[in-house]
């Protein structure tokens, strides 16, 4: 076979071609640039204006910009939550209290006569959180009087059987239930209590108890 004779103008041509593909290969087409930057534009919109699914009571895309910073809640919203926040603790104190305290207070809260106090309608539950949560740690025994009756059964002490938490679940469950209202008992609380009473050895007597969170 003769070999192709390579003449100036196909020296030229190869180039060209050469060349030209070298281009088409490199560089990225315009109609695929313009709809990227299409594509983003819609993005930041969708991100910036719409709320894609978000609800902005609890986060406004647009604080991107400056960094994470949700809105301030509403007097109302701060309220639910606080509700919210309650009913879980009701939960988890009711849980509590049927499986620890409802075989000597009962279901009902009213304990047995003569042994159990009850817990209902009583100012040892309702009243002073320092002395109901003293004796949910350490205990209770002798003679207590409510509501002019007597009980002389023995209180265990919990605090090395429940965490804080669970504590704080159970003040707030007892001191909700059956007629009785009184503020939440935050974990915070007995956390103190904790550290005040807890190494306190024996359980506490009527008398010790009358001078507690005074």
């Amino acid at each position: 076979m003769k070999e192709r004779q390579q003449t100036p103008n196909n020296i030229v041509k190869g180039n060209m071609e050469k060349d030209l593909e070298e281009r088409t290969k490199d560089k990225i087409p315009r109609w695929f640039l313009l709809f990227s930057f299409l594509v983003v534009l819609l993005a930041l919109y969708i991100l910036l204006f719409e709320t894609g699914g978000w609800k902005n009571n609890i986060f406004d895309s647009r604080s991107l910009f400056w960094g994470y910073i949700p809105k301030p809640k509403s007097k109302e919203e701060v309220k639910k939550s606080v509700v919210e926040a309650k009913m879980d603790t009701m939960a988890l104190g009711k849980d509590q209290y049927q499986a620890m305290c409802s075989a000597c207070h009962q279901q009902n809260g009213l304990g047995m006569t003569g042994q159990y106090p009850p817990l209902a309608n009583s100012e040892y539950v309702v009243g002073n959180k320092a002395r109901l949560g003293a004796i949910l740690l350490n205990g209770l025994s002798g003679e207590l009087k409510i509501n002019g009756s007597s009980y002389n059964g023995i209180m265990p002490g919990w605090k090395t059987a429940l965490t804080d938490q669970k504590l704080a679940a159970i003040m707030t469950y007892i001191r909700n239930s059956w007629g009785n209202h009184a503020d939440k008992v935050d974990e915070a609380e007995i956390k103190e209590l904790r550290e005040k009473y807890g190494k306190k050895e024996g359980s506490w007597t009527v008398d010790e108890l009358s001078h507690l969170g005074e």
